[in-house]
């Protein structure tokens, strides 16, 4: 399990420096809520947040930390990972499919329809 923990965090940091144009800016507030910046309504396919606030020591801690996220959206097209050494968090959109928050047929899912989606999941209601 551990080894697993270990690959999946050196997969996270290659894809971030492989696609460190393609990132959008996220916050984590002090108490833990998510919010990806709105600036643009499209959803981009990776936002990164500093987590340095938190000082997590290991990716077992981060993971910890934001499992209701992680749980919440398990199979919904959103993936959270970890670059501990960097302090950050890097979420992954499936924008192409985008199941994540459900979608309306007159318009695509935007940023604010995933940060309600986000919201509700860290106050409970989802």
């Amino acid at each position: 399990m551990n080894n697993l923990l270990k690959l999946m965090a050196f997969v996270c940091m290659i894809f971030t420096v492989s696609t460190a144009s393609a990132q959008r800016s996220a916050t984590v507030t002090p108490d833990g809520l998510i919010i990806l910046d709105a600036t643009l309504q499209d959803v981009a396919s990776e936002y990164v947040a500093n987590i340095s606030r938190f000082n997590f020591g290991s990716y077992q801690e981060a993971n910890s930390y934001f499992t209701k996220y992680i749980e919440k959206s398990a199979g919904r097209g959103i993936t959270f990972l970890f670059d501990i050494p960097n302090q950050k968090l890097i979420i992954y959109i499936d924008v192409a499919n985008q199941q994540m928050v459900p979608k309306s047929h007159a318009k695509a899912v935007s940023v604010n329809d995933i940060n309600y989606y986000l919201r509700a999941v860290y106050e409970g209601r989802i």
